[in-house]
């Protein structure tokens, strides 16, 4: 399978180190995938924008579950509780999103403070 499918299996089953997984295939991963994305899709072509989603979707599975998976693999137990904390910030802003998207309520979250129109001056 190789030195990638190794690192591919060994996040997936949380035996790989935090720090790794945290900044190299999380950090370092999903900003190339954005910039692929950016490049690909709004400078190339639009007919990438399909497979893009579809690796975009498969790393975020990924390396959430990954993520969480190695959360303890540090010498600092914070780290872990963090990481942890990070997945569940991901997932539920992530279905934050999907629901917003599913309900077509985007954009239309209540301010915590009214907003008042300025007054009309003729």
């Amino acid at each position: 399978m190789g030195v990638f499918g190794n690192i591919v299996r060994d996040v997936w089953n949380g035996r790989e180190r935090l720090w790794a997984t945290v900044w190299i295939w999380y950090a370092a991963l999903t900003i190339f995938l954005q910039l692929l994305n950016r490049a690909l899709v709004l400078q190339v072509d639009r007919v990438y924008a399909f497979p893009m989603l579809i690796l975009i979707l498969l790393h975020t599975i990924w390396i959430l579950v990954g993520m969480w998976r190695c959360a303890y693999n540090t010498d600092f137990r914070w780290l872990g509780h963090a990481a942890r904390a990070w997945v569940v910030i991901n997932v539920i802003g992530i279905a934050w999103v999907l629901y917003e998207r599913a309900t077509g309520s985007a954009n239309t979250l209540p301010l915590p403070i009214p907003v008042q129109e300025p007054p009309i001056t003729t």
